[in-house]
């Protein structure tokens, strides 16, 4: 376990966000930082997590550990995905392209969003083996949709996601108070994808042929919060599930992400892989994630607090953390690899 020793840059994954805080400008860290309304959502993905304990098992060895995870075919160093995430040259002016870069240290998922800025053929020149999903929104008619996975498979994605949480605009206080509209500021090098409304128009009927398109590339889709819906995503062909409440910034007072994990691990009809996010902030939060029933874990602030703090090097350095901190807590919970995760090393106190 390499203990992380970097000068001038946070010493813990908490100091990050103060750090992120101090050296960005009000108006695009409030952006970063809002959540739906009074943000209560926000608050609630994060001491959810503070409901739940870990249950350590002393006698085995732990001299040895196994941080990684097999997934879609792909062995990965962490079960980690970084979210997709949008408008991040208002952040650092290499958005996409530098955070890709930071990852290199680690072999992680990325998930690109259709809201980023810069186009796959660019981001993968600074990123040109590591592995990567695509994801978009409903936004368009079908032509569109076909050409946005036609342009993942072309640069190499290793599968597709739709987020289907996101039909409107949420209202979020702490980004209109601040007067600032992520929309007009820093580069792009793309158009941006039509308007969100288009979202409204969906049905699960639509799965089928969104799938079709996808061929062989596995298909998830993201923003799933009830057993009903899991059902319905699988039934209609989505190879993946990902359960998150985009990290509260869509719905005020939002059925927590982790809550919504426990159910729908418990209760869907079909045993399917389970992507998660939404409040994940610690190494152990990521085993508490996994015992409950996710394969992968996405994080998603501290990714882009990473990338306004220090570019690649800060996105490096976090994710030196995650791992320090990911196997710091396996230790002192008897664990040695992540496929001992279960249930059995958890307490639910909600």
């Amino acid at each position: 376990m390499k203990k992380n020793k970097k000068k001038n840059l946070p010493s813990t994954l908490r100091e990050m966000e103060i750090f992120a805080k101090k050296k960005s400008k009000k108006g695009p860290f409030n952006w970063l930082n809002a959540a739906a309304e009074n943000g209560i959502t926000k608050k609630i993905n994060e001491e959810v997590f503070q409901k739940v304990e870990i249950v350590p098992n002393f006698f085995n060895d732990t001299a040895s550990l196994d941080t990684s995870v097999n997934i879609f075919g792909n062995r990965l160093s962490m079960p980690l995905v970084i979210s997709p995430m949008g408008h991040q040259t208002q952040f650092h002016n290499n958005g996409e392209a530098e955070l890709a870069e930071g990852t290199k240290s680690e072999k992680i998922l990325l998930c690109f969003s259709t809201q980023g800025r810069m186009p796959l053929s660019k981001i993968k020149k600074k990123f040109p083996n590591g592995k990567f999903i695509w994801d978009f929104f409903p936004f368009g008619p079908k032509k569109w949709i076909k050409e946005q996975i036609v342009e993942a498979k072309k640069n190499g994605a290793i599968a597709v996601t739709m987020t289907i949480d996101a039909p409107v605009r949420s209202v979020r206080y702490l980004d209109r108070e601040s007067r600032y509209d992520a929309r007009k500021y820093g580069k792009f090098f793309k158009p941006m994808p039509p308007d969100i409304s288009y979202g409204r128009k969906l049905k699960v009927e639509d799965l089928k042929w969104m799938k079709e398109y996808c061929g062989k590339l596995p298909f998830i889709i993201k923003g799933i919060l009830s057993t009903n819906d899991a059902n319905l995503a699988i039934e209609n062909g989505a190879d993946v599930i990902w359960v998150s409440n985009h990290g509260g910034r869509m719905l005020e007072s939002c059925y927590s992400s982790l809550k919504a994990l426990v159910e729908i691990k418990k209760d869907t009809k079909k045993k399917t892989p389970i992507f998660f996010d939404s409040g994940i902030r610690t190494g152990s939060d990521i085993i508490k994630a996994i015992g409950l029933g996710a394969n992968v874990v996405g994080i998603g602030r501290p990714s882009i607090y990473a990338l306004i703090v220090a570019g690649k090097k800060g996105v490096e350095h976090m994710l030196a953390l995650f791992r320090e901190e990911l196997e710091t807590a396996m230790i002192n919970s008897g664990l040695t690899c992540i496929n001992d995760i279960s249930k059995k090393n958890i307490k639910l106190n909600f």
